[in-house]
């Protein structure tokens, strides 16, 4: 495996699910979701050695922006040109946005729940193997609690569920452990970006 990700790996551990990348995938975005002060393409190092993954019982998901592509274009939040690399257990999505105050690409959490931005490092390099690594912005960042307690309750979110509120928070849903559901990720975030 390639050394560039390999603290993420330590920390997160094994993939909890992984599925092979198209060789068309991995020509599609070769170079696309990249940092200007990254050595190496850590997704595509990631998509070849490991695949589409999640960790932590799915906590966090490394996943195929062609899945998201369309529905993140219905969210006015959300930049056209945004790719989805990864996403959460409660389907909060990781973004390489174009930033337009900076002139460059970032990394944006967009929490799908409060339809709040909050920007990231423009490293994908110090994002996975430090900030996804970290447990203090688990904690303290990336709706980090709410995504805690949904692996907790849940045990396992699977590759195609996330842990949502029900009623969402766009029509009156209390943000609470209690009102967590999991439900098919896709579907769920097609309907709230239609709020």
């Amino acid at each position: 495996m390639e050394k560039s990700y390999s603290d993420f790996l330590e920390i997160m551990g094994a993939p909890v699910y992984n599925e092979e990348v198209p060789d068309i995938t991995l020509s599609k975005y070769k170079d696309l979701i990249k940092g200007p002060d990254d050595n190496h393409d850590i997704i595509i190092d990631i998509w070849e050695n490991i695949g589409f993954s999640g960790y932590e019982n799915g906590l966090f998901w490394i996943v195929n922006p062609d899945l998201y592509t369309d529905i993140v274009r219905e969210f006015k939040e959300i930049d056209n040109r945004a790719i989805v690399f990864a996403r959460t257990a409660t389907g909060n999505l990781f973004l390489w946005e174009w930033v337009e105050v900076a002139k460059r690409p970032n990394i944006v959490h967009f929490n799908i729940h409060t339809r709040t931005k909050t920007y990231k490092s423009n490293s994908l390099d110090v994002f996975l193997n430090f900030d996804v690594t970290s447990n203090w912005l688990w904690e303290k960042d990336f709706y980090g609690k709410m995504e805690q307690n949904a692996v907790e309750k849940f045990k396992l979110i699977k590759h195609d569920e996330a842990a949502v509120f029900v009623p969402s928070l766009a029509l009156g849903g209390e943000e609470s452990r209690d009102n967590l559901q999991l439900q098919k990720l896709l579907p769920h975030l097609f309907i709230l970006a239609q709020l």
